[in-house]
């Protein structure tokens, strides 16, 4: 839900030059309503996730995580606007700041003795904090969504998200076969695993990709 969470509307609002305030300011209520969706999601999911999964535990943590896609749907379009605007500094430091927080408070937590919630209750404060902070740095009051006017951006926005859905099930189908078939200790070990072996590569490019739509638009 996290790789399809803004809807491929910040791509599409990158790459297009006939973007206007206006049309900002409509796609930040869509990229709001498209967030509330995503969490209504996960909640009604949350049970046949867990008897999958074999893991009772799991809905109250799936709550939680919506609220955080709801949180991070406040910085989508902002941000691509940021983007847009080649205000790449401004978007660096905001990460970083974000990242190097959460490293310090999962450290925490975990030492507390939060268990699996230290996953949680990062992946929340993450949001909030990248969310505020980008509105802070790009602020957009949402307004009534003219369907009409948005149909392009919204269309290429539908394309990018199916491309990314396919991508994020021929990546993740090893997780999946992992978490049904070992459980969801050596899901755990295998994740992190994955994480440590990739982590460089993975930071380089996506560095590489949110400059490069914005420099060739």
């Amino acid at each position: 839900l996290l790789t399809i969470s803004e809807g491929g509307l910040a791509t599409a609002i990158v790459s297009r030059s006939d973007v206007s305030e206006s049309a900002l300011r409509q796609l930040h209520t869509v990229a709001v309503l498209f967030g509330i969706a995503l969490a209504a999601t996960l909640v009604t999911t949350s049970g046949l996730v867990a008897r999958f999964f074999g893991a009772p535990q799991l809905p109250p943590v799936l709550w939680a995580l919506g609220v955080s896609y709801l949180i991070y749907s406040l910085r989508t379009v902002p941000a691509a606007a940021l983007q847009r605007e080649l205000a790449f500094k401004r978007l660096a430091i905001i990460d970083a700041s974000q990242g190097l927080l959460l490293a310090a408070l999962s450290i925490l937590l975990a030492y507390l003795g939060f268990g699996y919630w230290t996953l949680v209750i990062g992946s929340i404060v993450a949001s909030s904090l990248q969310s505020v902070a980008t509105l802070l740095q790009r602020p957009l009051r949402p307004s009534r969504p003219d369907w009409a006017s948005l149909r392009p951006i919204l269309t290429m926005g539908g394309h990018i998200v199916t491309q990314r859905a396919a991508w994020y099930g021929y990546a993740n189908a090893d997780s999946l076969v992992v978490g049904r078939v070992l459980g969801t200790g050596p899901l755990g070990l295998y994740s992190l695993a994955n994480v440590l072996a990739s982590t460089l590569m993975d930071r380089l490019s996506q560095m590489v990709l949110q400059v490069i739509p914005g420099v060739l638009s």
